[in-house]
């Protein structure tokens, strides 16, 4: 039996138009949603920043979906890590078109929407976005009773506080280039270790997960929208050699 809370929670969702973004790596996507099922979706590829196009696409995906940026219910963008210009890009195109009418718009951690994607593998999952710099982003995170939670913060280490900090036992190694890392995985954490390739195209996740964190009440507003950085940008990262 539905509890009346979770029933009027279904029965909303049901209702919603959700418009999902990510630009925080290299394979961009543009997904709709209603009624939590995938109805239409862009996907992009291209080795220049997404601003000439990001907004023309989502404009092309609604038309032929027969919608208007009005008609969108709620606004879901990837925060990141990744990309610093695609995450800048991604969150100001959706934060002008959520403004406008006062709408809803969800950020949601690129690493978290790897978790969403690999949920079926396993409970205990732990995304990973390799760097230029021999670092990885990473993330944990628990899939029980259909929902992907984090049970940390997402950070940036080394190989080693990764094996230093993470339950790798029952645990799957997921993420878009997460075959790349197999060898260094494999040898830091035995060959019996799980890895699982998760597709690159996210903006189905990011949709989803904002669907899921409107309806669990978390504050969607735009003055919490920020990106998901974790590290300094490379012009940081120089400067500060620089003072060293």
């Amino acid at each position: 039996m539905i509890h009346p809370d979770k029933r009027q929670a279904k029965e909303q969702e049901d209702l919603l138009t959700v418009l999902g973004v990510d630009t925080s790596q290299p394979f961009c996507s543009i997904t709709v949603i209603r009624g939590g099922e995938r109805v239409g979706e862009m996907k992009l590829h291209s080795p220049l920043p997404y601003a000439r196009y990001l907004l023309p696409s989502v404009s092309h995906l609604l038309t032929t979906l027969d919608l208007t940026v009005k008609d969108i219910d709620l606004f879901a963008v990837a925060t990141g890590p990744g990309s610093f210009t695609g995450i800048r890009i991604g969150i100001s195109s959706i934060m002008g078109m959520a403004a406008p009418d006062g709408k809803p718009a969800a950020g949601i951690s690129s690493l978290r929407a790897l978790a969403w994607k690999s949920r079926r593998q396993g409970n205990l999952l732990i995304p990973l976005i390799p760097t230029a710099r021999d670092l990885f982003y990473s993330g944990l995170y628990e899939h029980k009773k259909g929902d992907v939670r984090p049970l940390r913060e997402d950070r940036m280490e080394t190989i080693e506080t990764l094996a230093s900090s993470l339950p790798v036992e029952n645990s799957i190694f997921c993420g878009v280039e997460v075959e790349k890392m197999e060898p260094i995985l494999k040898k830091t954490f035995g060959h019996g270790t799980a890895i699982y390739r998760s597709g690159p195209y996210l903006g189905n996740a990011v949709a989803s997960l904002g669907l899921e964190d409107l309806t669990r009440g978390c504050d969607l507003s735009l003055e919490v929208l920020a990106p998901n950085y974790i590290r300094p940008s490379d012009a940081e990262y120089k400067f500060l050699e620089k003072g060293n």
